[in-house]
């Protein structure tokens, strides 16, 4: 049952019913601490996070975040711990924190050293870490960690993820000055996010 209500709430997610989402997370979080299952409760809290940031609460969803980070850890999941501190890192970049997003991000990109099940995780350490540089005025150091995130990105041939790089791209482009370049590249993300193609 825990694990319909996960998936229910992942659904739930990306249909765009946050507080739906939130429901159906927290009655799975509460079924699998009752079997003390800590490394789904871990992921829980992770998705908690991620819905209350959504849901503009920031400040619960540092909690939870840091709930799934210390959990991941006790259960001795360093990738899931990476998870978690890279959505830290995200909730902080969002909130303008920018040297706790790159730090964060940092941390997280350390824990999924050589870990090629987890380009999805890695390529948006990198693109947190490049948001965070490029909000420094740190552009070389940016456009490095935007490029690292598209090398992860194109090896998972996820359009959407693809696209979130080519953006960044576009707005590091923009901040020097290059506003064809970042026209191009806007207009790359936008046509690889198309559903008609004909």
């Amino acid at each position: 049952i825990g694990h319909l209500y996960f998936q229910a709430s992942l659904l739930a997610e990306r249909s765009g019913h946050w507080v739906l989402a939130r429901s159906y997370a927290e009655k799975a979080k509460a079924l699998y601490e009752e079997i003390s299952d800590q490394a789904n409760v871990g992921r829980l809290l992770n998705n908690l996070g991620g819905l209350n940031f959504l849901l503009n609460r920031p400040d619960e969803a540092i909690r939870f975040l840091k709930d799934a980070f210390s959990t991941a850890l006790e259960v001795g999941n360093d990738a899931e711990a990476a998870r978690a501190v890279s959505s830290l890192a995200q909730v902080h970049l969002r909130g303008g924190e920018l040297e706790q997003a790159e730090e964060q991000a940092r941390q997280a990109l350390k824990l999924l050293a050589d870990r090629d099940d987890y380009l999805d995780e890695i390529g948006s350490a990198q693109l947190v870490l490049g948001r965070a540089l490029l909000e420094q005025d740190r552009l070389d150091e940016a456009g490095e960690a935007f490029d690292a995130s598209l090398t992860c990105f194109d090896q998972l041939s996820s359009a959407s993820h693809r696209a979130s790089a080519w953006v960044a791209q576009g707005d590091l482009a923009a901040k020097r000055g290059d506003d064809r370049r970042a026209a191009g590249l806007y207009r790359r993300a936008a046509e690889a996010l198309q559903d008609v193609r004909f």
